[in-house]
């Protein structure tokens, strides 16, 4: 389908399309998720396995999440949240328990959340200790506040904000800690700094600094 070709509410025929390639990509990957899993669970290695599922955008191509989530004409400010959505799902028999314990069978993670909190969620889940500032998020089981900064539209997005800059927002959902936002989105300005310094100055490819880091990676994990 052509990118000029844009679903919209008097056009069945087109969205009826997408949606049919839209639900057999996704039967396609619950089949797989599930061959996987019924695998591991003959080989006897379920239980001591942990998958992660998750997606790094919505299903915006063609605009086929606003079909599918009714949000058409829906805050033309581009303000909402319903559309930028994306699954994480971790599968993990010995954390599900821990979970159950803790909070019990209903327990909700209510903490704002981003793409760049799933690689120190899944070091955290493993029970991998890591340095929290070469890593731009933060594992959705502490109470460390996340911020999220967006390279393609130039933005930072926290709870309930949305902002340009650190001190300019666009927009503030009514009770949003705004402090909180600013003193997390400054701290990520910082670890994005230096992360870049490190990587365009390579500094890992030196032998010795890998060894180093490797060495107090080892270290802090003993």
């Amino acid at each position: 389908v052509g990118e000029d070709r844009m679903p919209n509410p008097d056009d069945d025929d087109l969205k009826d399309d997408l949606l049919y390639h839209y639900l057999t990509a996704a039967m396609e990957f619950d089949y797989a998720i599930g061959k996987m899993m019924g695998e591991l669970e003959e080989r006897g290695l379920l239980e001591n396995t942990t998958i992660v599922v998750f997606g790094d955008h919505n299903a915006y191509y063609h605009s086929l999440s606003k079909y599918v989530k009714d949000i058409y004409d829906y805050d033309t400010d581009r303000y909402y949240t319903d559309l930028y959505n994306v699954p994480l799902m971790i599968y993990d028999q010995k954390l599900s328990k821990a979970v159950q314990e803790k909070g019990g069978e209903d327990m909700v993670v209510e903490k704002f959340t981003s793409t760049a909190d799933i690689a120190s969620t899944i070091l955290d889940v493993l029970g991998v200790r890591h340095y929290g500032n070469m890593y731009y998020g933060t594992s959705i089981f502490n109470d460390k506040p996340s911020v999220l900064y967006s390279r393609a539209y130039d933005t930072f997005i926290g709870d309930g904000i949305v902002g340009s800059s650190v001190n300019n927002l666009l927009y503030c959902y009514e009770g949003a800690d705004v402090e909180t936002y600013k003193t997390a989105a400054v701290e990520l300005v910082d670890k994005i700094k230096h992360c870049d310094y490190i990587y365009k100055q390579n500094y890992f490819g030196n032998e010795k600094n890998y060894a180093l880091y490797i060495k107090k990676l080892t270290d802090i994990n003993k």
